[in-house]
């Protein structure tokens, strides 16, 4: 039974853990040299990685305990650790008090983690619109806190914006509102994704230039 969770589904949720410490890892010790950039791509990545991974198991007809569990603890670093060490990092270029930069990301790490707990526990609801997640699902807060880097950078938006979408959506990952599955939409996260991977390529490029 052991050797039969070594399968490529679980392959592919290893690597959406292991990109996503990549991006973390990088934010900390190069956060001066394009680390933010880099876990922006990690997180865009381990999107891709999640999004396939379920369908591939249910293909290959390897659907497993195991693997649900392994699912959700790649969820907590690739949309509740890494974006919280993304915003950290972020934050932190702003010279905002470190203690409120560590009380922030701390905050949103929990939230990610309830969220993924009670998603274990309870699954998805009924809802007047078809099954629903109870609270916005981390993948699609993870990305909206990439997307917000990037819009902030981009747009030269001002640094509350920062906090206040970053507290936001840590809220909304444990709010009890219902988020219909088949209406929450994928493709503005697929569509802004794949923007954000491409903007930050393009910064690296950039500061390798130098």
């Amino acid at each position: 039974m052991a050797n039969q969770n070594f399968n490529l589904p679980n392959m592919i949720t290893l690597s959406s853990a292991a990109v996503a410490s990549c991006g973390s890892l990088s934010v900390f010790f190069f956060a001066h040299r394009g680390g933010i950039y880099i876990g922006m791509i990690g997180v865009v990545l381990s999107l891709i990685l999640d999004r396939i991974d379920g369908p591939i198991a249910r293909k290959l007809g390897l659907s497993s305990p195991m693997g649900a569990q392994l699912d959700s603890l790649a969820d907590l670093l690739a949309f509740g650790v890494s974006p919280a060490m993304l915003m950290a990092g972020t934050m932190r270029a702003f010279d905002l008090p470190i203690s409120f930069i560590m009380a922030s990301a701390i905050f949103y790490i929990c939230c990610a983690l309830w969220r993924l707990a009670r998603f274990h526990d309870d699954g998805l609801v009924e809802s007047r619109l078809g099954p629903a997640f109870v609270g916005v699902p981390s993948p699609v807060a993870g990305t909206a806190v990439v997307v917000t880097i990037a819009a902030v950078e981009i747009f030269h938006l001002p640094t509350y914006s920062l906090l206040i979408s970053f507290t936001a959506l840590a809220y909304l990952m444990i709010s009890p509102i219902k988020y219909p599955k088949y209406r929450i939409g994928s493709w503005p996260w697929a569509l802004l994704a794949p923007l954000v991977a491409g903007y930050s390529i393009w910064r690296l490029v950039q500061m390798s230039s130098y």
